[in-house]
């Protein structure tokens, strides 16, 4: 059974659909785990819960419906935050 190391603790990353990105459009980040995990000692990352946040340029019903872009000059904004912690294995 794991055993925690520290308390928990949040990751945050943001990705921006740029405004005027075609419909299908894939869009990409990431949160690097490595600094959290050590093989030799044991030590892991254990993901409590995941959280994504959406939010758009352009605060109008039809755009509160919908991830895309209504017109060249929106964006999106998807945020995801990770609530983790640091356990020995």
């Amino acid at each position: 059974m794991a055993t925690a190391k520290t308390g928990s603790f949040y990751l945050t990353e943001t990705i921006t659909f740029p405004a005027a990105s075609a419909s299908g459009t894939r869009i990409q980040g990431s949160i690097d785990l490595g600094a959290y995990v050590n093989v030799a000692t044991g030590q892991a990352i254990a993901i409590d819960e995941v959280d994504f946040v959406f939010q758009h340029g352009d605060y109008n019903a039809a755009a509160r419906n919908n991830l895309a872009p209504n017109s060249a000059a929106e964006e999106v904004y998807v945020t995801v935050s990770i609530r983790a912690r640091v356990v020995r294995l």
